[in-house]
């Protein structure tokens, strides 16, 4: 089979941060882990997880939101395209999977970089005009959120 060079590297790239990759804080008012977890899969798919976790067991105790769609890099920018959104619709910290409510979904860009060792994934949202954006946000190599014990 013949193939082009671009199509060579955005295969490459895709490879390199296929898997799940996490980021982890501690809320300090209610003892809980707050998760937010993507899985890149090496057919263009991912998943986008908010979740909530015990302190001491790590358990799973609920959602904030999961939206999932189609991905593809080109150069040092992700896009993420054709999602599906579900959010929580309530004040609580966290819902049950069932318990989420579909939400309108956007296009979401962002400029990446993963470390030499492989293990820290970096993203720098395109932030629109007129928001407060966070800046580049890391996430580590990790299993999937449902696994966690």
């Amino acid at each position: 089979m013949i193939g082009c060079k671009k199509d060579k590297d955005s295969s490459s790239k895709i490879n390199e941060i296929a898997g799940y990759w996490d980021r982890r804080t501690l809320n300090t008012t209610t003892q809980n882990y707050f998760v937010e977890q993507f899985q890149f899969n090496t057919n263009g798919s991912y998943s986008h997880i908010y979740s909530i976790h015990d302190k001491a067991t790590f358990l799973l105790l609920g959602y904030s939101g999961i939206s999932s769609g189609r991905f593809k890099i080109e150069n040092q920018t992700i896009l993420l395209y054709d999602g599906e959104s579900y959010n929580k619709n309530s004040t609580d910290e966290y819902v049950p999977q069932s318990s989420l409510t579909k939400v309108q979904s956007v296009d979401v860009t962002a400029q990446y970089s993963v470390d030499n060792k492989k293990g820290t994934l970096s993203l720098t949202y395109n932030c629109p005009p007129n928001a407060d954006c966070v800046g580049t946000t890391n996430f580590n190599r990790s299993m999937a959120v449902d696994k966690y014990k």
